[in-house]
């Protein structure tokens, strides 16, 4: 009787040490990075082929990541306390592209209810660009191409991989479940020590 117990004991500690370490896990982190190109269309309607890559010019981005402000509160555009610069990336088209061009970025996190605001570099200054936030995806539309910067009010963005803007509760899929297994082994035991008993 006292291996069963012992058992049983060690199988609801087991059993309870992972629901502990299944909560513990933090909620997916919302990156807001561009990805890559979902959709992209010139002045025609026309398909378009558009190349991602990092800005090298290091300097260029850390100066927009640090007076993103300035450029949209001289646009007239309110700056709110979430608003950061999430991603600077060099974009560009084949050469003989017919502008306006519209580029869908896909986006984590960002749904139709991210406040989003797409920057252009034009070589001398930022200019902030139209844009509309989807359900993963910022569409923004160009009559240039250079470096562009990202800005996206984190606070209305959804974790990555839920298309709700709450975080969901760790560890809840599988404490259903489990409490059902360690509640059935509780059974088998009391029954087991009954019987024991009545001998």
């Amino acid at each position: 009787m006292k291996k069963f117990t012992s058992l049983v004991l060690a199988t609801v500690l087991s059993c309870m040490m992972g629901i502990t370490a299944f909560a513990a896990g933090s909620s997916p982190e919302i990156s807001g990075v561009v990805t890559e190109i979902n959709k992209a269309v010139d002045k025609n309607g026309n398909a378009v082929e558009v190349t991602l890559k990092q800005v090298a010019d290091e300097k260029l981005v850390s100066d927009i990541k640090e007076n993103f402000k300035s450029v949209l509160e001289a646009a007239g555009i309110e700056v709110t306390k979430g608003m950061e610069v999430v991603d600077v990336k060099d974009v560009s088209v084949p050469e003989g592209t017919e502008f306006p061009v519209t580029i869908t970025f896909k986006v984590a996190g960002v749904t139709k209810d991210t406040k989003v605001e797409v920057l252009h570099y034009t070589g001398t200054e930022w200019e902030v660009v139209k844009s509309e936030a989807g359900e993963g995806t910022i569409t923004a539309t160009f009559n240039s191409l250079s470096p562009v910067a990202f800005v996206i009010d984190k606070d209305t963005m959804s974790p990555v991989g839920s298309t709700s803007t709450e975080a969901p509760r760790t560890g809840m899929g599988m404490a259903v479940p489990t409490a059902i297994v360690i509640g059935a082994v509780a059974v088998i035991g009391f029954v087991a020590l009954g019987k024991k008993k009545v001998r």
